[in-house]
């Protein structure tokens, strides 16, 4: 699994400590992303530690008081878009254009999807 540094892979350990849906056989690949996305270290700076009843709690309850750079709010509406089964907004063309100068953000966009791709595949065998 790909991560921008030491600190974001501890991140991530802690973040699915939080939630166990993230460490189920067969893990919930919501979850994973979800935890994967909030343990970047700008986003976990944020939250301190402490997102809340699910993974986004941190960012839908105090989205209007928070001032996010737009490449770590496109990485935010990435994550509650994997999470949310695709419910939630997200802007691909606008979100590249944002990262295009940081080779980490694009590594961890790919990784997110790689993540969720597993639930993809799993679906696809089903039917």
């Amino acid at each position: 699994m790909y991560f921008v540094n030491n600190e974001h892979e501890q991140n991530y350990k802690k973040m699915v400590l939080l939630f166990p849906e993230a460490r189920k056989t067969p893990p919930n690949t919501e979850y994973q992303v979800a935890c994967y996305v909030i343990s970047y270290p700008v986003l976990f700076d944020i939250h301190q530690g402490k997102p809340g009843d699910h993974p986004f709690t941190w960012y839908l309850v105090n989205k209007n008081e928070l001032q996010i750079p737009l490449p770590y709010k496109a990485l935010i509406d990435l994550g509650l878009h994997l999470y949310g089964g695709g419910s939630h907004d997200f802007n691909l063309l606008r979100s590249l254009s944002y990262w295009s100068y940081d080779a980490d953000m694009v590594n961890v966009f790919f990784q997110a999807l790689a993540i969720r791709k597993v639930w993809i595949e799993k679906q696809q065998k089903s039917i």
